[in-house]
């Protein structure tokens, strides 16, 4: 009894805005569609990174927004920064082949969020975690352990996101040169290849004028992309039942990796700190990132069961070959072959 007296005193109500039960389960909900279709479905894993830009932009928003009003305890930050972290991990974890212009857009603004944030925490840490509510109590972090945030925890801190911002910095300089590199190269690029298309269209005809059978060589190379997509394909599935085996371990022991790195700070910090009024799901603030996390979820384990990817990848298979046909039709057409 006495202990749960010396609870009630030294914790305080937290902010659910910010890392309530709808916002936590959400982002862990999150963290599992992220791994399961980078396993299974990296096409669908650059599309996710929507939903997580706007958690992650809400979240910084609202952090700023209750610093400047000082309605924020001191260790409230260390949660919310924990959220922002696995968000932007989740973000940066569909980098794959398949990355789109759009979801490329997606990730560049929220790499935009990323120094705020790393500017944010240096401050916390040298200044903001004294002007901040404190706790009764005591205020503790986690070090897979629990320990008290004022001590070497916050020295340890300092270096580490001072580092961060150096980091961050040097990473924004070359980061803009290569971008102003890159635009560089790709208008020479559009331009080299506007050119090389128009004088293999001109040699495309020519070959036809003068071997009437030979099928151009624009259709060559397409076919020639079909056969090396089929032979991975082949490859892929040459042991069905053990490639789906393997898979599925990969990604339960991904999903359980993500789930224990990410659940377990945040549970504890909640528990050590002895923060309330986090356990409810009956309001619209928590209810909608709930919801609209689970809504992936389902979409992703759907796109699982009915092979999605497959479906996909047979379709762009299919287009291909069209395009090859049609291509050699066209040629054909011009020079009137047989």
């Amino acid at each position: 009894m006495a202990d749960s007296k010396q609870d009630v005193v030294c914790g305080f109500d937290g902010n659910p805005d910010l890392f309530g039960l709808g916002v936590r389960v959400g982002i862990y909900i999150q963290m599992i569609s992220f791994v399961l279709a980078g396993v299974f479905l990296p096409r669908e894993s650059a599309y996710l990174q929507g939903s997580a830009f706007v958690f992650l932009l809400a979240i910084f928003i609202a952090l700023i927004r209750e610093t400047v009003a000082k309605t924020l305890h001191a260790t409230e930050v260390a949660l919310v920064a924990w959220l922002i972290i696995y968000q932007v991990i989740g973000v940066s974890s569909t980098l794959t082949k398949h990355l789109t212009v759009s979801s490329a857009v997606r990730m560049v603004l929220a790499f935009f969020i990323f120094p705020p944030f790393v500017g944010y925490m240096v401050w916390y840490w040298y200044v903001g975690i004294d002007t901040l509510p404190e706790g009764a109590c005591g205020e503790y972090g986690f070090f897979w352990t629990k320990v008290n945030v004022r001590g070497w925890y916050r020295t340890l801190n300092k270096v580490i996101w001072t580092m961060a911002i150096a980091i961050v910095s040097i990473w924004g300089i070359i980061g803009g040169l290569l971008l102003l590199i890159a635009a560089v190269m790709g208008v020479v690029s559009i331009r080299r290849r506007i050119r090389e298309r128009s004088s293999r269209a001109e040699e495309d005809v020519r070959a036809r004028i003068q071997t009437p059978g030979k099928a151009p060589a624009r259709a060559s190379a397409t076919a020639h992309l079909e056969k090396q997509d089929t032979w991975s394909s082949e490859l892929r599935t040459k042991h069905p039942g053990l490639h789906k085996t393997l898979k599925c371990i990969g990604a339960l022991f991904l999903a359980g990796l993500s789930l224990t790195i990410t659940v377990t700070p945040m549970e504890l910090l909640i528990k050590w700190n002895h923060v309330h009024g986090l356990d409810r799901l009956d309001s619209v603030g928590q209810l909608v990132p709930f919801i609209l996390s689970a809504g992936q979820l389902v979409h992703v384990l759907y796109g699982i069961v009915t092979g999605a990817e497959e479906v996909k990848r047979g379709s762009i298979l299919h287009e291909q070959g069209t395009s090859s046909a049609l291509l050699e039709k066209l040629a054909c057409a011009d020079v009137n072959c047989e």
